[in-house]
């Protein structure tokens, strides 16, 4: 399991369950509605710019227990195949994020999801897998 340095804190008391477990991002006002600030590292994910997704999605360990991130664009909805739990969407992307206790999933688990077109999809998560390359690879790979 990789731990992530990805701050999720419960300093902040919120409405959905998504914040209540504060990963969600603080609510700023555009316009006269509130539209969600993410944290950076999910920003990152999003825009396809993060240097090291392993740190934010797949399963990490937290203070209540466990949690496991998956980045599923144009899904309407997902779930982890093992003990059927649902996934949350975290609002305004294809983000998707289930918390509970340790110890519930194995250490591979698949991910299940309905697309766009609404057929099912089934993959094992990837980013349960640790990275492949050494810091001597990645070396290697910036001297050309």
């Amino acid at each position: 399991m990789v731990t992530s340095g990805f701050n999720c804190s419960r300093e902040s008391p919120t409405a959905t369950s998504f914040q209540q477990h504060h990963c969600e991002p603080p609510m700023t006002k555009h316009n006269d509605t509130a539209s969600p600030i993410l944290p950076e590292e999910l920003q990152r994910i999003v825009e396809a710019r993060h240097h090291d997704p392993f740190a934010v999605l797949g399963r990490h360990a937290t203070a209540e227990g466990e949690c496991v991130r998956a980045h599923l664009p144009q899904a309407s909805d997902a779930r982890i195949e093992e003990g059927a739990r649902v996934m949350e969407r975290i609002p305004g992307t294809d983000l998707f994020e289930w918390r509970g206790p340790k110890g519930l999933l194995p250490d591979h688990c698949t991910l299940v999801w309905r697309d766009e077109t609404g057929a099912t999809q089934r993959r094992v998560d990837p980013y349960s897998f640790l990275p492949q390359l050494s810091d001597f690879d990645l070396y290697l790979f910036g001297e050309g």
